[in-house]
């Protein structure tokens, strides 16, 4: 029902069509609102219901979650019950909407975490007094106390390198404010560093990592995706990967990874004008659910054994939060080992920091999670423990990981674009080898995970230390 331009009646009638939807309490809060939006709106555009929902959103508090919100969702709730909702426009608008309240809490949450990090980093340079201090709030309380508790476990048995050393050194004296050492190439930790240092500790890393694909598995994949086949001959091809005896086992699975996800590309490809890669006003769940999840879900299942699940996924840990996607180790305790975080094509440049934000404090939960769960159990610790991120923002994707080194580290394993078309298919090459890049990393942490619960027990007296700290965390 769109209103009219007329004055009074189209308002009282307004006013009817609202109160057949509201109780007479939650009527009495809108109509002021509704009256604020006619007479700013009707002058310019033609008003309508959903126009007004748009309108309330401005003026919801969003941190004032039992209230405001659960009333505006309210609104959406009877939207959909009562309006022409099977109309696909309209559909698109609601779930925009839902999509703006839930980028909204995202960045609430966002926040918090850091001006809990503040809280955090000013305590813990008053001592140990501070890091366990009452002037946090709930959230940080419990941060605090898990990275005092990490760090506590892993400081006297970590080894660290001489340029790891220099680095932390740096990162202590200039960066100390924030809890994550950021070494992606593009940080502004990154970019302050002497260039032989950086580079030193990059090798250290990465010399091994990016050794992870094989010349055969790179040479298949060029000359794959290079091929000149036409439209129709990429259909077939899809539909027609052969895995053969000879291959070596990453041939196959990369073999494997094609034949399970290639496919939705060639599909959306053959779509023309209606491609879904190429609309903006793709929604977020569509988006990540039709190319981001199933490419994380493949690659962590077939080359490191992960279980992913996609979906508003609780995290282990004392915190409670969520994920868009988390990765199990279905072996290792059933341990939280990746997350991901994603948005659709025309999100705001907000977003990915907000995402990037709330994805970096996951794998730190994540972390903190194993160390202190294997700690409880008495097991060694893994010391070369990472745990995994990706964040998808429109069609980029990057692929990180966490390890510690007297601090939290953050490095990108990889990034890639989603191709969008034809015309894109040579640059599935750097896709398909960034995602098996980063689950070979994963799997290199699961095999040792693995390894290390083969050992004994800690000493009786490493126990005694860390039940302490245990017991503080409580």
């Amino acid at each position: 029902m769109r209103l009219k331009k007329s004055c009074k009646e189209n308002l009282k009638e307004a006013g009817n069509y609202i109160m057949s939807l509201h109780y007479l309490m939650h009527t009495s809060l809108l109509i002021p609102c509704f009256e604020e939006y006619w007479s700013e709106v009707s002058k310019k555009n033609q008003p309508s219901l959903l126009g007004f929902l748009r309108y309330r959103k401005g003026k919801v508090d969003i941190l004032d979650k039992d209230y405001e919100v659960s009333r505006y969702l309210e609104d959406i709730k009877c939207i959909k019950t009562h309006y022409n909702y099977n109309n696909k426009h309209i559909y698109d608008i609601v779930q925009d909407i839902e999509n703006d309240i839930k980028d909204e809490e995202i960045s609430s949450e966002v926040m918090e975490f850091w001006v809990s990090q503040g809280s955090s980093s000013s305590n813990e340079n008053e001592g140990e007094e501070g890091e366990e201090g009452s002037e946090c709030n709930n959230i940080s309380v419990k941060e605090c106390g898990s990275k005092a508790l990490v760090c506590d476990i892993l400081k006297d048995i970590i080894s660290a390198s001489q340029a790891e050393k220099d680095v932390l050194d740096i990162y202590s004296s200039k960066f100390s404010h924030s809890s994550i050492m950021d070494l992606r190439l593009g940080s502004e930790f990154s970019i302050s560093l002497d260039q032989n240092l950086q580079d030193r500790v990059l090798h250290e890393v990465f010399d091994e990592i990016d050794d992870y694909i094989t010349d055969e598995v790179h040479n298949y994949l060029t000359d794959f995706f290079n091929a000149d086949r036409g439209h129709q001959g990429w259909c077939e091809v899809a539909r027609s990967i052969v895995i053969c005896e000879e291959d070596s086992e990453q041939l196959k699975d990369t073999k494997g990874l094609l034949k399970d996800t290639f496919g939705r590309f060639i599909k959306a490809f053959s779509l023309g004008p209606l491609n879904p890669l190429r609309n903006i006003s793709t929604l977020e769940r569509p988006h990540l659910n039709q190319f981001v999840h199933p490419m994380i879900d493949s690659s962590l299942w077939i080359f490191a054994g992960i279980n992913y699940i996609s979906g508003e996924i609780p995290l282990q840990g004392k915190i409670k939060s969520n994920a868009d996607g988390i990765g199990f180790l279905n072996d290792v305790s059933d341990y939280q080992i990746a997350c991901v975080e994603g948005a659709k094509p025309g999100a705001r440049k907000k977003k990915i920091i907000d995402d990037d934000t709330k994805n970096i404090r996951n794998m730190m939960q994540l972390f903190n999670n194993i160390i202190v769960s294997e700690a409880t159990e008495r097991r060694q610790i893994y010391t070369d423990l990472r745990t995994y991120g990706a964040v998808a923002y429109k069609t980029e994707v990057s692929l990180t990981m966490m390890d510690f080194r007297g601090v939290y580290r953050l490095f990108e394993v990889d990034r890639f674009s989603l191709p969008k078309d034809w015309v894109d298919i040579p640059n599935f090459v750097f896709l398909y080898e960034a995602l098996i890049k980063w689950a070979l990393c994963a799997r290199h942490t699961r095999e040792g995970l693995i390894a290390q619960r083969k050992k004994g027990r800690i000493g009786r007296y490493s126990e005694a230390r860390i039940v302490k700290k245990l017991h503080c965390l409580k």
